[in-house]
């Protein structure tokens, strides 16, 4: 196996093991939101480049990076509307 492979995968690893232990660790919803969002936009990366490296600039290669453009809108305007649901109200509680 490549080398380069081999580190993408060991960071994309990493990515999810940080992202669990800090959504266990922090104590607000806010948060653990920016944890949660955190790793779908950290790993998507990774994954294109071990599929480019694995398949070279195939069919299969594109389709991960669409499947990564659609991943990383999607997760923004998601992790944005639940930001703005989670966030107190002027005048009473949260």
């Amino acid at each position: 196996m490549n080398i380069a492979i081999v580190i993408a995968l060991i960071l994309l690893v990493a990515c999810c093991w940080i992202s669990a232990v800090a959504l266990l660790r922090l104590p607000l919803g806010m948060d653990r939101l920016h944890a949660v969002s955190f790793v779908s936009l950290a790993t998507s990366p990774l994954l294109v480049i071990v599929t480019g490296l694995q398949t070279g600039m195939s069919l299969g290669t594109a389709k991960v990076a669409f499947l990564w453009l659609i991943n990383a809108l999607a997760s923004v305007g998601i992790s944005h509307a639940l930001g703005r649901l989670m966030r107190p109200r002027k005048g009473g509680e949260a």
